[in-house]
């Protein structure tokens, strides 16, 4: 800690340093000054709180300090008492408030904690203290967490509290990230992302919100049911709901909803005059459950039917290691060594194929595996004209690296590592490619193919595939390939272009290819799959010398979120341009397209639709 002469704004003359020789290790967590008394907060195993004399600003010294478990975010002095917001982590991490005597600086002591939440919880007053309230003689503290028997909730804990005591009130549920809280005449509120709550706390131990205002609601979700009709998916965190909600075309608000109790709203597809949502539960035993709501009356919307399939949910996750070169179908490895890098892969978890819902999944056992291996997932097939749950096949590959579907079918593209990792060799794998038909039940020969599995286009028997390779001076390559894959065990190799240094997402759309890379700004290209496979790169645009991300095309359209505030159409028929630029609040992270314009869900900022 540093004092400093401020008395001449133009020349601040440092006076004196103190050294925290006990916190060596520890990370500052809460400071506050108050008139000649600094209180300071560290953390690595246990919290020290430090009492500081400031009142010769040339001496600065540690008058007192304390070790108690945990520690405080945020400090509010109260003459002699200090009230602590905090973590208490005796029993997993809690939040929790603290009552600190400091009448005899040299010697504070903790008059009472309070904490709240089952093993784990946090509060959003850790990050923005104004969502705490400290009254005469009442705190309140927002707080989250989950219960197994209720799922995620966010919360108020009421405390009530004397110089010599506090005691843990009651609490009420709201609705969204608290922001705030406050008082106003015998009543109180919470402003959340969701909601305005009005809230009776005459009783303290028994807390209820009486009133309360829609603020924003999560539009999680969109689906076009028709060319006038579509459907906003809104999900509630702390209820565990989700709303289908009717919205009419051009997108216009509309009445007619129903609530759905499905869990986390994974995905959602539009079939016939129906919306199929996908959900997942994590909390007991995991399961999907899938809603069919009918929208034939769009003024009474109802739930035709909900099927649980009792198999683990898929949850996507980043694998950061070596990757892999490519050994070729007669098993000759590529001079190529290992790179310490993945390359992103955009993977789904739930496909509606024909009248079948395909969900990606882990199971105790399967009706049916695919491969040699003993599989660590599979998919789940739910049959929607019944519905219901039909079948689960296990994926019995030694990784599965992503799941696509397109024409009809499910394309698993998988891979083997060849031999071990270690500082004396190089790891190789192979990679590989099958395809599922979830109608019959058949699945194709596996083929080795040369890279990741991008695309595949069942009418030309194309297959477009991306290789990342480095060399012994760990000079980077990546490539597209194209190969024709019949539906045998072997492909013809056809074409390969070098993709532009920094390509990141690579989107196959047919005979359009979208990337993004990256060189002193995000650039966006457009290559072309010709009919017999050629592969040709066209020329690129600078989308913005910021950040940008693509997030999805359609036809020769591609839409990219660019600096969090903007979502911006490119023309890719030739060099790409920019046709659509439209304002946004938030930051994208899909798309879905209609008959006649592209929405993209903004989460609490709506939805936005774009041209197609």
């Amino acid at each position: 800690m540093s004092t400093v002469d401020v008395s001449d704004p133009n020349d601040l003359v440092p006076l004196a340093e103190l050294e925290f020789e006990r916190a060596r290790g520890d990370s500052l967590f809460a400071t506050r000054f108050d008139g000649a008394r600094a209180y300071v907060v560290t953390y690595f195993v246990v919290d020290p709180l430090f009492v500081v004399d400031l009142s010769d600003p040339m001496n600065p010294s540690i008058e007192g300090e304390l070790e108690v478990p945990g520690w405080s975010t945020y400090i509010e002095p109260m003459g002699d008492r200090l009230l602590a917001l905090g973590v208490d982590d005796t029993n997993g991490r809690r939040v929790s408030m603290s009552l600190f005597n400091v009448a005899d600086p040299a010697n504070p002591f903790l008059i009472e904690r309070v904490s709240f939440g089952q093993n784990w919880s946090w509060s959003s007053a850790y990050n923005d203290v104004k969502a705490l309230t400290v009254l005469d003689d009442l705190i309140i503290v927002p707080f989250s967490g989950w219960e197994d028997d209720f799922g995620g909730f966010e919360r108020l804990q009421f405390i009530s509290y004397t110089p010599d005591d506090l005691t843990k009130n009651g609490v009420v549920d709201v609705e969204g990230t608290v922001l705030r809280t406050f008082g106003y005449n015998d009543l109180y509120y919470a402003a959340t992302t969701e909601q305005l709550a009005k809230i009776d706390a005459t009783d303290r131990n028994a807390p209820q919100v009486v009133d309360s205002i829609v603020l924003a609601e999560n539009v999680a979700d969109f689906v076009e049911l028709s060319a006038s009709l579509g459907v906003e998916l809104i999900t509630q965190y702390d209820t565990g709901l989700t709303i289908a909600r009717r919205a009419d075309l051009p997108l216009k608000s509309a009445a007619g909803e129903v609530e759905v109790a499905i869990g986390e709203l994974v995905d959602a597809f539009a079939y016939g005059s129906s919306a199929v949502l996908v959900g997942a539960t994590w909390d007991g035993e995991s399961a999907y459950k899938v809603a069919i709501v009918d929208f034939t009356d769009p003024n009474a919307p109802e739930i035709d039917a909900i099927v649980d399939v009792d198999v683990s949910p898929y949850y996507g996750y980043w694998w950061w290691g070596p990757y892999l070169p490519y050994i070729d179908t007669v098993g000759v490895a590529s001079d190529a060594l290992i790179a310490p890098w993945y390359p992103v892969q955009q993977q789904g978890s739930a496909f509606l194929i024909g009248n079948r819902l395909v969900l990606r999944c882990s199971a105790d056992s399967y009706d049916d595996v695919i491969g040699g291996e003993a599989p660590n997932e599979g998919l789940a097939i739910v049959d929607l004209t019944q519905p219901a749950w039909t079948s689960t096949v296990g994926l019995g590959f030694e990784r599965v690296v992503s799941v696509h579907d397109g024409d009809g079918k499910v394309y698993i593209a998988s891979k083997v590592a060849l031999n071990s990792f270690n500082v004396f060799g190089d790891p190789l794998c192979a990679y590989f490619v099958t395809a599922f038909d979830p109608a019959t039940g058949a699945a194709s020969p596996t083929a080795n193919v040369p890279g990741i599995f991008v695309q595949y286009d069942a009418a030309t028997q194309i297959m477009t595939l991306r290789d990342d390779q480095w060399s012994a001076g760990y000079d980077y390559t990546s490539t597209l390939n194209t190969v024709q894959w019949t539906g045998g065990d072997t492909v013809t190799e056809l074409d390969e272009l070098t993709l532009p240094d920094g390509t990141s997402n690579v989107l196959g759309r047919g005979s359009k290819i979208f990337l993004e890379a990256y060189d002193n700004g995000v650039l966006l290209y457009g290559a072309s799959v010709a009919a017999n496979g050629n592969l040709s790169l066209g020329q690129s645009t600078l989308v913005t010398d910021g950040w940008a991300n693509l997030i999805d095309a359609k036809g020769a359209s591609a839409y990219l979120s660019v600096g969090g505030g903007a979502i911006a159409r490119y023309d890719c028929t030739g060099k790409p341009s920019l046709e659509e630029l439209v304002q946004v609040m938030g930051t994208p992270s899909q798309m879905h397209f209609g008959s006649s314009a592209a929405y993209a869900p903004l989460g609490y900022f709506g939805i936005v639709s774009l041209e197609l």
